[in-house]
């Protein structure tokens, strides 16, 4: 896939043909090129460039009438050697910081808030992974009595990350009760990430006997009931239906394919789990590393995270005729403050 012998006209035409394409999804013809040139180049030569570029499998071309489209291989180099970036103006990073939520919401609510700013700032569907929240450290549990046997756990984190579930129990716990619990775990394990609370709490629990036990015991169950599950890897979509507005997913085989994808969500878990201790933004294009569902897709993801931890991914999937340019720039400087965000 690397190319290395692209000569400066090779290039110039193949950078025309490239954004043409993600401008008009139309097949770029030599006459659109030369104009894009400002006739700087004759259509003579611009016809000779593009036959090489086929036989580079840079570009192909639809049918014998038709202009040329540009290959993953194109969208690849076109993204390593010859884009530039278009930065967000003063105006537009005042917009997305002033539309940006508090960071004091429930985690799950941030991260939703924080797609749906990010799919309306670039037009495609957005993406955000968390690798469970056993990896945050812990700095302060509350519970509080709802009704007869369901609690309300809140989370905080030490950067004050919240999370809040309602979980039911199987008997009635008083208010005093849930004070001495929660004290006692305040005490004990701030600093410590949840994983590690529960491993300890279980140890305690084997190994005392008196009459604090009960109160061990009850703690290790409420954990468990409220955070038990948060190993799991949670995968979040926005903006869905942007898919439907690109015209190369007009095909019904093509936009089941992506929805499935998007149902399944393991095949775009896989994917983004690669790369979840990477600096920068990366991109996966097409047939590049993507499962079969999504190949008419491009990738674009940026991690964010807290100190020095990786936390999660934020990202937009959108056609491989995507607008790079302005794409990975949101998604960067989103993603970058998220990560501040999360610090205040």
């Amino acid at each position: 896939m690397v190319v290395t012998d692209l000569n400066k006209r090779r290039k110039k035409i193949l950078q025309a043909i490239v954004e043409l394409y993600i401008e008009t999804a139309v097949p770029v013809s030599s006459q659109a090129i030369a104009q894009r040139l400002r006739w700087r180049i004759s259509a003579a030569t611009i016809r000779n460039v593009m036959a090489e570029l086929i036989e580079m499998d840079l570009i192909w071309q639809p049918h014998t009438s038709a202009g040329r489209i540009p290959t993953d291989k194109a969208y690849r180099y076109y993204i390593d050697s010859l884009l530039e970036l278009e930065q967000l103006t003063s105006q537009e990073k005042e917009f997305i910081e002033s539309q940006y939520p508090a960071r004091n919401e429930a985690f799950e609510e941030l991260l939703k808030e924080i797609l749906r700013l990010l799919s309306s700032f670039s037009g495609y569907t957005t993406v955000a992974f968390s690798s469970g929240l056993t990896r945050i450290l812990f700095k302060k549990l509350e519970f509080v009595s709802l009704q007869t046997s369901k609690l309300l756990v809140v989370l905080i984190s030490p950067e004050g990350l919240v999370k809040t579930t309602v979980v039911q129990v199987p008997y009635k716990i008083e208010q005093p009760e849930l004070l001495k619990i929660a004290r006692f775990l305040n005490a004990q394990f701030e600093g410590l990430a949840l994983d590690e609370i529960k491993e300890r709490l279980s140890l305690q629990v084997l190994n005392t006997q008196d009459a604090f036990f009960h109160i061990l015991r009850k703690a290790t169950q409420i954990l468990e009931l409220a955070f038990g599950g948060l190993q799991k890897d949670e995968l979040y979509l926005e903006g869905t239906s942007c898919i439907l507005k690109q015209p190369e997913f007009q095909n019904a085989q093509k936009l089941q394919a992506i929805f499935r994808a998007f149902e399944k969500q393991e095949p775009l878990l896989s994917i983004i789990k690669r790369g979840l201790d990477v600096d920068g933004v990366r991109v996966y294009i097409g047939k590049e590393g993507l499962c079969e569902d999504i190949q008419e897709c491009s990738l674009v993801l940026s991690n964010f995270k807290i100190e020095d931890r990786y936390f999660g991914t934020l990202g937009v999937i959108g056609p491989r005729r995507m607008c790079y340019a302005k794409v990975i720039s949101a998604v960067d400087y989103m993603a970058d403050i998220l990560s501040q965000r999360l610090l205040i």
